[in-house]
């Protein structure tokens, strides 16, 4: 299957991801360049937080319309050092340094240059701002959660907390090599919540295109949810990672698996349906 074909798959997957910053303000203080941001969150301890766009891009310019304007989104992005760069102008090396693909991709970076958190595509602006308040937080409360988390190893709570601060933050390995050691630990209580570190970390590797390593946490997810929709969107995940590597067979019934699952939500189980038809096509037009 064609890799541009595919994204499209993958979008749908997110199911709530959509692409598409444009150059209006709209409310938000936005730093002249990106060495001005940097020198600023240098002085003040704040995260920067890039807006990646491009003047073609349709839902760059619906954030900037609604999102960007709410002012709610406008006061919690005081928090930050916030920056506009167009990846086909001056951010088009920062944006490749990064791995942004698609637009808008929302980057919040520590002063050192680490990533501290991400939001890819759309979002309205009460889930933006909740979003970003958490980004923020988790910012503060870093360095708190690593030293109880080394602490006590064996606390688990703590460590599927940080497995997903990691995966957020791109460090696969570190979330990886914790949620290892939580596995040996996690009491039957705390299942739902380590079904969705499995999830999490399996996303994570999925996005780094990484699918032979995100299929058995995929698969540990499937085995370790109760809910419904857990179950089907984990089933989707492992589909859509045999899809990526050409393998329509075993993909198939992970999506009709998915499908089926009882109790699942209406919008997943036609999501499912939606990509047994893609591969429907794929497959009359020659391409399994």
């Amino acid at each position: 299957m064609r890799r541009n074909a595919l994204r499209s798959i993958v979008a749908a997957f997110c199911l709530l991801g959509m692409t598409g910053a444009a150059h209006a303000a709209g409310g938000i203080a936005w730093a002249k360049s990106y060495p001005t941001a940097l020198a600023q969150a240098k002085k003040t301890n704040r995260l920067i937080m890039i807006d990646f766009y491009a003047d073609w891009c349709g839902w760059c310019k619906r954030l900037d319309a609604t999102t960007y304007k709410d002012p709610q989104v406008v006061k919690l992005s005081s928090q930050f050092v916030p920056v506009k760069l167009n990846t086909e102008r001056e951010g088009m090396s920062l944006a490749m340094k990064y791995g942004v693909t698609g637009l808008p991709t929302i980057l919040f970076l520590s002063a050192t240059g680490q990533v501290e958190g991400r939001i890819g595509g759309y979002m309205p602006p009460a889930r933006f701002a909740q979003e970003i308040q958490g980004i923020a937080q988790t910012h503060r409360e870093f360095p708190q959660m690593v030293a109880r988390y080394k602490a006590n190893p064996g606390d688990t709570q703590a460590a599927l907390k940080l497995v997903q601060v990691y995966v957020k933050r791109g460090r696969q390995a570190e979330a990886a090599q914790v949620l290892a050691k939580a596995e040996q630990h996690a009491p039957k209580s705390s299942l739902p919540q380590l079904s969705r570190a499995y999830g999490a970390v399996a996303g994570g590797y999925f996005e780094q295109q990484q699918f032979n390593q995100a299929l058995p946490y995929f698969r540990k997810a499937v085995a370790t949810a109760s809910a419904p929709n857990d179950i089907a969107v984990a089933r989707i995940g492992v589909a859509l990672c045999y899809t990526f590597q050409n393998k329509f067979r075993e993909a198939r019934p992970e999506f009709q698996a998915a499908a089926n699952t009882p109790g699942v939500a209406p919008a997943i189980k036609q999501q499912a349906q939606a990509f047994i038809e893609k591969l429907q096509q794929i497959k009359a037009s020659g391409g399994q």
